[in-house]
């Protein structure tokens, strides 16, 4: 099943087992980064110490998913294929063992049901693990290197637009980070909001949206995450951005 690779990926944290939450656990940055990743109907193995996934087991993975966990301790992950958000506002590690109970969103809405994804970090190599009913399967997430960028409001800045599966949009960033904009197809429907940098060393952001009332049932306030990645033709000219709040949450990909 498709939604399977949705939750095969979202790897990135946890809290901790045994009754503790975040607040009882010591955080540990072998998650932090961007993430790609997908499902496997088969266990995936790691062919070093380090955490390297071989050739062989590669092969076995759907990627379809994408996720950020950054240094303030926040996280989100989104199944390409089955319009699935996952976020956590306050994810932790447990050593290297991974317990994380996300909130996601089936096509924009909250779902009520309880996961779990559990597994092992491997830093700045992989995360590996399994995710429990009602959406079982095994994931595996690559780490990508352009998490190493370092954020910068400038590179934001411009206009860029969006299409997909959450509708279609467009966005004016400005130089400060804040923005404006609204949907291509529904009148009346904009948002506006802001861009701030979580850690200049780090390619990672967060993001605060309004959606006006011609926007509903989804106007309202969110927050999110975001980072900036490529195209076939250009270098950081696409943002991956998620936002949320306690009823909906959507994923977007503006491309300058």
């Amino acid at each position: 099943m498709k939604v399977k690779s949705a939750l095969a990926a979202l790897p990135l944290v946890l809290n901790a087992c045994g009754g503790e939450n975040s607040s009882d656990v010591t955080p540990n940055e072998l998650g932090q980064g961007i993430w790609e990743g997908g499902f496997s109907s088969t266990p995936i193995s790691v062919s070093s110490a380090s955490g390297t996934v071989s050739e062989s087991e590669l092969t076995k993975i759907e990627k379809t998913g994408v996720g950020l966990y950054t240094t303030n301790k926040k996280v989100f992950f989104y199944n390409i294929d089955d319009d699935i958000l996952f976020t956590n506002a306050d994810p932790g590690f447990f050593n290297s063992n991974l317990y994380y109970s996300p909130d996601y969103y089936i096509n924009g809405n909250i779902q009520p049901t309880t996961i779990i994804f559990n597994g092992n970090a491997y830093v700045s190599t992989s995360i590996v693990g399994g995710v429990s009913s009602p959406l079982d399967g095994n994931y595996v997430m690559i780490f990508d290197n352009k998490y190493f960028r370092g954020a910068d409001l400038n590179r934001l800045m411009g206009n860029w637009s969006y299409s997909g599966a959450n509708g279609d949009w467009n966005l004016a960033i400005n130089s400060d980070g804040s923005f404006t904009g609204g949907s291509t197809k529904v009148a009346g429907c904009t948002l506006d909001g802001a861009f701030s940098i979580i850690d200049a060393s780090k390619n990672e952001y967060n993001v605060d949206v309004t959606l006006h009332l011609n926007c509903a049932p989804y106007d309202g306030s969110y927050t999110g995450l975001a980072a900036t990645v490529d195209s076939v033709s250009g270098v950081n000219d696409t943002i991956l951005m998620a936002i949320y709040n306690s009823n909906n949450g959507f994923f977007m990909k503006p491309e300058k």
